[in-house]
């Protein structure tokens, strides 16, 4: 079974929907929050966008660490320009026989 990596934003039922789809087209699907909808990072947001952007790129790194030792055939972003260049950069390193996709 392929494998694919999945990481956006969860939006209503559509994230959902769309794992149930490339799920039927026979992938195993992991998905990671591109952003998670905390109260803390809705409040980082609003009083320091640096300490929030901090914080969203450690939760990328993070999101790598678990990754780390699995091999996809694909990485699908929604709302890719919310992982910054480094971090990108590192997860092409990490996955460097997967095709990626980027919305």
């Amino acid at each position: 079974m392929k494998k694919l990596l999945l990481i956006g934003l969860r939006y209503h039922d559509y994230t959902a929907a769309i794992i149930d789809e490339i799920s039927r087209q026979g992938f195993e699907v992991t998905y990671h929050e591109i952003q998670p909808r905390t109260l803390y990072l809705k409040t980082l947001k609003v009083f320091s966008l640096a300490a929030w952007q901090s914080s969203l790129d450690a939760h990328h790194r993070a999101i790598l660490e678990r990754e780390r030792g699995t091999s996809y055939d694909c990485v699908l972003f929604i709302q890719a320009h919310q992982f910054s260049l480094e971090n990108m950069r590192a997860l092409r390193e990490q996955q460097r026989r997967a095709r990626f996709v980027l919305s």
